[in-house]
């Protein structure tokens, strides 16, 4: 199954054509320009472009430079392609997504009996689990400023994040150029196997890399355009949280990413406005005295890596990254997944944090009704019998 930008853009493309736009899809997109200053904190207007031009950029960085400084611009796709548009348009993609998920039983979204969100009955408001997916450029060199990052985060859910794609667009190493009219390896609708040269079980652990999904699709082995991965990930333990957030306070305003000084922190992990660079993680483990370090790791194509719930974690694109991610909630983090809901409701009103809410103890109650259901049918009793 290719992830490829071509195959992307293409199935994009051909929704615009089926909505009266043409060949190639006009419609405007919003994306965030990394580079320019204030825009990633809000403080500038997200701009726009049509998705042909985003992929364009994807694959060589001298599409858009700095007229200044002829650097490279780096840009990601703000909320597109939506949940619905990639479900719909990109069905096999979906499906292989889906199927390729290490330890289904707590992953898949469907019927995983360990995910308690599956037992939610239909009555109840159901949380927003994905897939979603995240396009965005990177650069392997670390700048500070301007580059593509995701900020420091924490999520009351666990989460699989996987590294679909990836390719180097300052070498020049992507696969194919967008807009070929060649289908391709495994164009949407377009010739293949339902499995796309990924079935069902193709998650399996590797040494010293995170969980490996799909292995068998291209660029699933070490030899990926410069062997360095697409993506660097850091993730804190929960109990680090207290002294991550007093290192943030403390060094606000030295910090390389971080909101204007005007903007008021509610919360240095839950508000997402800060990113910890190199030199910044290593003066965190030197004031907490070697105690306070996150892992670190470089994630390639086709890997995916599990967050379990209050874990703080930051990315920063290497390359251009198409990453897809899911949701799903673990009985052994449904502690962790309480204490942070609690938190959360301390956040004031319309503060995005408060949207990360998967009502935990709605679900854990359903979720309990479930087992006792089960074991009682185990026993032998009936569904009303008490224990």
């Amino acid at each position: 199954m290719s992830w490829e930008p071509n195959v992307i853009e293409r199935a994009m493309r051909e929704l615009g054509a089926k909505q009266g736009s043409g060949g190639r899809s006009d419609r405007m997109v919003p994306v965030i320009n990394c580079t320019a200053d204030g825009t990633s904190w809000g403080a500038a207007p997200a701009e726009a472009m049509t998705p042909h031009d985003f992929f364009k950029g994807f694959t060589d960085a001298s599409v858009f430079t700095h007229a200044a400084t002829g650097d490279p611009l780096l840009y990601k796709l703000k909320g597109w392609p939506s949940q619905a548009e990639f479900r719909e348009r990109l069905p096999r993609h979906h499906a292989h997504f889906i199927r390729g998920l290490p330890f289904p039983e707590y992953t898949n979204p469907c019927d995983g009996p360990l995910n308690l969100v599956t037992h939610l009955p239909r009555s109840v408001g159901q949380p927003d689990l994905g897939p979603r997916a995240s396009i965005a450029f990177g650069r392997p060199e670390e700048r500070g400023p301007g580059d593509s990052v995701t900020r420091l985060h924490a999520s009351v859910m666990d989460g699989v994040h996987a590294l679909m794609y990836s390719c180097d667009a300052a070498a020049g190493a992507c696969a194919e150029a967008v807009g070929d009219d060649d289908d391709g390896d495994g164009g949407e609708g377009r010739g293949g196997g339902e499995d796309g040269g990924g079935g069902a079980g193709d998650g399996h652990h590797t040494h010293g890399r995170p969980v490996s999904v799909g292995a068998d699709a291209p660029h699933a082995t070490d030899g990926h355009v410069g062997g360095d991965g697409g993506a660097s990930w850091q993730i804190f333990r929960r109990e680090d949280i207290p002294a991550v957030s007093a290192f943030v306070l403390s060094h606000r305003s030295a910090l390389a990413h971080c909101p204007p000084a005007s903007t008021a922190v509610h919360h240095p992990i839950y508000d997402a406005t800060f990113f910890l660079t190199a030199a910044e993680l290593a003066l965190l483990l030197e004031e907490t005295h070697g105690e306070v370090a996150p892992w670190s790791f470089h994630l390639h194509d086709n890997d995916a890596v599990l967050v379990p719930a209050g874990c703080p974690q930051q990315v920063r694109n290497l390359k251009s990254c198409l990453k897809v991610a899911l949701d799903f909630v673990s009985p052994e983090t449904m502690p962790a997944a309480l204490a942070m809901n609690d938190d959360i409701r301390e956040l004031p009103a319309g503060h995005a944090g408060r949207s990360d809410n998967v009502h935990a103890r709605v679900t854990l109650l359903h979720a309990a009704h479930v087992a006792v259901h089960e074991l009682q049918a185990l026993q032998g009793a009936g569904p009303d019998a008490s224990l």
